[in-house]
């Protein structure tokens, strides 16, 4: 069973980690951290939805408590383990940090990005227009990538809106202030004044982007997803394989149309 798998990953990392596990949910286990305010919400292959706005629900009235709720599902821990346990281990700080203010930002080709980014983030690549890096030690440590401006033609006034696709750090690497410094200076050189982007409901309630002065525009429930080979797809009502569940993304907007930014 892969939950006890991750039981026995924890212990053996940090002593301290000690998790305890409940069942509240039919197939879903919880591994609870009372000493970092943290839950793991552990969803083996095959596990059903309860239903389409079932884990925002939930993640929005823990996070009101102050606990950080992780999504942590069957498929990614046993076809990406290394890149999943590396971001399990940074909720406990096992990481190394860097000060964003040590790094040199600089453009980065697509082929750059695409390799760093299938490396270091867990939705990969994606068909994005800008990209931008930070450097420490001649070493890439950090990536951003944002798409073109796009005409939001169905509002009065019709504006220019981008969308923030992805930000990675190194596997192992936080880099403090990373996605501050990457994200000032894609504004202030596209000159954008409105930003959109989602953040990825499985791995917390996107408080980074709410410290960097985003606004919580709503949640996105997730297609159902099938196995295939070592690829997710989307799943069909024909599908032979077995569907996936994972909790959806979170919408957030920033808008600058009638604001300094400090």
């Amino acid at each position: 069973m892969f939950d006890y798998q991750i039981i026995e990953f924890s212990k053996a990392f940090n002593p301290d980690a000690n998790g305890e596990i409940f069942e509240p949910f039919p197939a879903f286990r919880i591994l609870k951290f009372k000493n970092y305010r943290l839950e793991w919400i552990l969803i083996p292959t095959g596990s059903a939805i309860p239903n389409s706005e079932f884990a925002f629900s939930y993640a929005k009235t823990q996070f009101q408590l102050g606990i950080r709720v992780i999504w942590i599902h069957q498929y990614f821990w046993e076809n990406y383990p290394q890149l999943t346990q590396s971001r399990l281990l940074s909720l406990f700080k096992n990481r190394t940090r860097i000060h964003a203010r040590q790094c040199k930002l600089t453009p980065v080709s697509k082929e750059q990005a695409r390799h760093f980014l299938q490396q270091n983030h867990a939705l990969g690549f994606s068909r994005a227009s800008h990209f931008w890096g930070l450097i420490h030690l001649n070493q890439l440590v950090a990536v951003a990538s944002f798409s073109g401006p796009r005409k939001m033609i169905h509002e009065n006034p019709v504006f220019d809106s981008w969308e923030w696709e992805r930000f990675a750090s190194l596997e192992g690497t936080t880099v403090v202030g990373g996605m501050h410094k990457l994200l000032n200076h894609h504004l202030k050189t596209e000159k954008v004044q409105h930003l959109m982007s989602y953040a990825d409901l499985a791995w917390g309630f996107g408080n980074a982007y709410s410290q960097l002065g985003f606004k919580l525009e709503g949640f996105r429930p997730a297609p159902l997803l099938a196995q295939v080979g070592n690829q997710l797809k989307l799943h069909t009502e024909n599908s032979a394989e077995t569907p996936i569940w994972l909790p959806g993304s979170l919408k957030f907007i920033l808008d600058l149309r009638q604001h300094e930014r400090i």
